[in-house]
């Protein structure tokens, strides 16, 4: 019940960046979304031919989870050249990463409908890119990763950065010898690779001047990240020790071990380049997906962090299973250096099998019936306020609507929502009150619908530059006093 709950309380946040792209508007142009810049374009394609409904929504997300997740079958089977190791390597990554944190109800990182389409997928097909890359580095080959790259950056720029970074990392340390060596090779490696991060931001800029006649606003993608970052918004109390410590534990020995080899194996087969590469990309990544925790440490989104977690664990089995039956066809001993690893895989393994299956914190349950909302209640929601907007405007008629799901309710009603952001709620800070009240000028918008609560202190900066500009509170909904329609008298 609280998963169908978070669900469909969250079903708008996505959605409707979605549906903002389709109805015509333009990533960091007319729109600023939260969660992607670049799928909701990719998406074009499939919602021209098949429509924009919550059915076609529901198969797009679903097969984009299905095609990430598989992906790194891929991974394990280009590592390991065996189905097999592969296949073995590839449960174990599904064990970790599908781990349901809390029991009561049941979450883990695949229930939660948006998290791979929207966070993971991009990652998940820049290491399988990667991945083919390792093996035989050339100029083509660097290009298109730092195409892919620049992709995943500008995508989701919470897991998006981190795994561009796990690629850097990886680049270097799987050359042929220690960068600092071979200067020469590894600024032609930098130089390609940077050249196809570049021809994908040239490439968007393009696409976006030639869709809405507007370059985009780059100077604002980081806006919400330093929101939350510098002024602490939204930031949790950090809940002291527990599981999160232990991930960041396997991070950091992926990358040790990946350094390691990079630096103690003079002469690297392809395999060796793959699985240094590998290494290094999933600790980096890791630790980047697990900052998005550090400022929001709630269970839910440990849960989600599980999935990077679950490539680190299997590619660390992979290392120890491969240094340990070398030396047991060698019929030599195992080093004590490798007893670290060792024992990280042989402990998630024990923790997956005798600890993770008990719910690991008692109160979380209660936590989140007390913070979610009813499904019932979101739905009536919803509802109201379509049947509201649809009252009081005419198809094709330019509004401003500033709630949940705006988005995908204007296109459902064929009106033209002025309003560049997901809600009211993504007014934080003082300057984008300005903004807002400037782009809906500069549409010719005349009314704004809202679901301004009666509080007299909410939102108040907003209402009054509302007032300032002209608008005027003119209808209150009789079912919802909440819902709101503003209206001016005549265009400035």
């Amino acid at each position: 019940r609280l998963i169908n709950s978070l669900m469909v309380n969250h079903f708008g946040h996505w959605f409707d960046e979605v549906s903002a792209i389709v109805s015509g508007k333009s990533a960091l142009v007319d729109f600023f979304p939260l969660y992607e810049n670049l799928l909701g374009y990719l998406s074009l394609p499939f919602f021209g031919v098949f429509g924009l409904s919550i059915h076609t929504y529901t198969i797009f997300t679903t097969s984009l989870s299905a095609l990430a997740v598989l992906s790194y079958f891929f991974v394990f089977r280009s590592l390991t050249q065996s189905h097999w190791r592969g296949l073995f390597l590839y449960l174990s990554f599904l064990g970790i990463a599908f781990l349901p944190l809390i029991l009561v109800p049941l979450y883990s990182s695949f229930s939660y409908h948006a998290l791979w389409p929207f966070r993971y997928f991009f990652p998940s097909v820049l290491a399988l890119v990667f991945c083919w890359v390792l093996r035989s580095a050339t100029p083509t080959r660097l290009l298109f990763l730092g195409f892919v790259s620049g992709m995943t950056a500008l995508n989701n720029l919470d897991f998006g950065v981190s795994a561009t970074g796990g690629v850097i990392v990886g680049l270097f340390l799987s050359l042929d010898r220690p960068f600092y060596c071979i200067p020469r090779k590894t600024a032609k490696t930098i130089l390609y690779f940077v050249a196809g991060f570049a021809a994908f931001l040239l490439s968007f800029t393009l696409f976006t001047w030639m869709r809405s006649g507007h370059f985009p606003k780059f100077e604002l993608l980081f806006r919400y990240q330093k929101i939350f970052a510098l002024y602490g918004f939204g930031t949790l109390a950090w809940p002291g020790a527990g599981i999160q410590f232990d991930l960041y534990l396997t991070y950091l020995a992926t990358l040790l071990l990946a350094t390691y080899d990079s630096f103690t194996i003079q002469s690297k087969t392809e395999t060796d380049k793959q699985r240094i590469g590998l290494l290094a990309f999933a600790g980096v990544f890791g630790c980047g997906a697990l900052a998005y925790y550090v400022n929001r440490p709630h269970p839910w989104i440990l849960a989600a962090e599980f999935a990077p977690w679950g490539v680190a664990c299997a590619l660390l089995t992979d290392w120890v299973l491969t240094r340990v039956l070398t030396k047991w066809r060698e019929h030599r001993v195992i080093s004590r250096v490798w007893f670290l690893p060792c024992l990280v895989v042989f402990f998630h393994y024990l923790l997956f099998v005798y600890k993770l299956p008990s719910n690991l914190t008692a109160s979380v349950a209660e936590r989140m019936r007390l913070s979610s909302h009813t499904e019932s209640s979101y739905v009536k929601e919803r509802q109201a306020f379509l049947e509201f907007t649809q009252a009081h405007t005419t198809r094709g008629e330019t509004v401003a609507m500033m709630f949940w799901g705006a988005h995908s309710i204007a296109h459902e009603l064929g009106l033209k929502n002025s309003f560049s952001l997901e809600s009211k709620h993504s007014i934080i800070l003082k300057s984008q009150v300005t903004e807002v009240i400037a782009q809906i000028f500069e549409a010719g918008t005349m009314k704004i619908i809202s679901d301004f609560s009666e509080s007299p202190t909410e939102f108040l900066e907003l209402k009054d530059a509302m007032k300032a500009a002209g608008f005027a509170l003119t209808q209150k909904s009789t079912s919802d006093s909440a819902l709101q329609l503003w209206e001016r008298a005549q265009k400035r």
